[in-house]
C-alpha cells in the first residue's frame, strides 16, 4: 500500500498544480530540480507568514563517494569500472616535512615559506569544500604541493633531466632495496606535448611568475581512458587542471611511500601530456620492486588513474 494512500487523486493533483505541474514533476523526477521548503521568519506584523515551496535547479555532485569523477551526460569516451583492489592509504600527513622533501629534491629553486604553503593549502580546500558540485573530491587522496618557479620552454627536456632525476633520487632513498627506471629517458626532448583542454599551460604560466601551490587528487579519474580523462574537463572549473608530468612528478618526489607504495597503487597517467604522437601518453606505475615511467596508448585500464591539480583561484 501507498504511504500516500489517505490522499484523494484531486488532493495529490493540486499539490502537483501548485509545485508548477507536469513539467515540473517530470525535471524533479530526472533529479535537475529539487523542491526546498522555507520557513517563515517571525511575523512582524498582524499578517500570517506562510512556508514557501522554493523550485530550484539540484545541486548534483560531480564525484561519487569515493572522489572519483562521475562521467558527464553525453560522455563519449570509454570508462571502466575502478578496480578497487587497487588504492591509496588515507593518511594525515606532516606538510612540512613534505615541503622539506620537495625542497630537497629541487635545490637551487624557489619554493613558498612554509605558512604560505600552509595558507594556500587551507585556502584551496575551503575552494572545493565550499563548492556542492566538487565537495566529494575531497572524499579521495588529496595530495597537497608546491612546484617552484620555473620557465619551462621545453617540457619533455625538463620532466626527463630535472623532475624524473629528482624522482628517482626520492624513490630509492626512500626503498633502498628498490629500483627507479625511467624508460622514456633520452626520448622525450621536443617529443612532449600538452593537451589544450587540459589547461596544464595554466601550471606553466603560474610557474613562470612564482612557486605554485596546489592540491593533487591522483585516483579521482581510476578507470577512465585517458580521452576520457580529457573530455570530462568541460564542466569543471578553471582552476581544475589536469595532471601531467611536472606535477605528478613532484608528488612522487615527496610522497614516493604514498604513491609508490607498492603493486597496489593506482598507476598515475600524466593525461595532459602526449608523447611522440596523438596516440601516446605517458604514465608512472610501481610494483614491488620498482617505479617505471614509460609511455602508453589511450585506453580505459581499471587500475590507472589520470589526476586533477586544484589551483587557487
Amino acid at each position: 500500500m501507498s504511504k500516500y494512500a489517505e490522499y484523494t487523486d484531486g488532493q495529490k493533483e493540486a499539490i502537483f498544480n501548485m509545485i508548477g505541474g507536469k513539467p515540473v514533476i517530470d525535471r524533479m523526477l530526472t533529479g535537475e530540480l529539487t523542491a526546498r521548503l522555507i520557513e517563515p521568519a517571525a511575523a512582524t506584523s498582524a499578517a500570517p507568514t506562510k512556508p514557501e515551496i522554493v523550485i530550484e535547479p539540484s545541486v548534483r555532485s560531480r564525484f561519487d563517494r569515493h572522489g572519483i569523477r562521475i562521467p558527464p551526460k553525453g560522455f563519449k569516451a570509454e570508462v571502466v569500472a575502478a578496480d578497487r583492489s587497487f588504492t591509496l592509504r588515507r593518511v594525515r600527513f606532516n606538510l612540512k616535512a613534505r615541503l622539506s622533501r620537495i625542497v630537497r629534491g629541487f635545490p637551487g629553486m624557489t619554493f613558498p615559506t612554509l605558512e604560505a604553503f600552509l595558507a594556500q593549502v587551507q585556502a584551496i580546500t575551503g575552494q572545493i569544500q565550499g563548492d556542492g558540485q566538487l565537495a566529494k573530491l575531497l572524499r579521495g587522496v588529496c595530495i597537497p604541493l608546491c612546484l617552484p618557479r620555473l620557465q619551462v620552454s621545453d617540457y619533455g627536456t625538463v620532466l626527463d633531466t630535472t623532475f624524473l632525476t629528482a624522482v628517482g633520487q626520492a624513490y630509492t632513498a626512500q626503498f633502498p632495496n628498490r629500483a627507479f627506471y625511467n624508460n622514456v629517458h633520452g626520448a622525450l626532448a621536443g617529443k612532449v606535448g600538452i593537451v589544450p583542454e587540459s589547461r596544464h599551460q595554466t601550471l606553466l604560466e603560474r610557474m613562470a611568475a612564482g612557486p605554485v601551490v596546489g592540491l593533487y587528487f591522483p585516483a579521482c579519474l581510476q578507470g577512465f581512458s585517458i580521452p576520457a580523462d580529457r573530455e570530462q574537463m568541460v564542466d569543471l572549473p578553471p582552476w581544475l587542471t589536469l595532471s601531467g608530468g611536472l606535477d605528478i612528478a613532484t608528488a612522487l618526489v615527496a610522497y614516493p611511500d604514498i604513491l609508490a607504495r607498492d603493486y597496489q597503487v593506482p598507476c598515475l597517467d600524466m593525461a595532459a601530456l602526449t608523447f611522440g604522437s596523438a596516440e601516446e601518453s605517458l604514465y608512472a606505475y610501481a610494483g614491488g620492486d620498482s617505479l617505471d615511467v614509460n609511455g602508453r596508448y589511450l585506453g580505459a585500464i581499471g587500475h590507472a588513474s589520470g589526476g586533477l591539480l586544484a589551483l587557487g583561484r
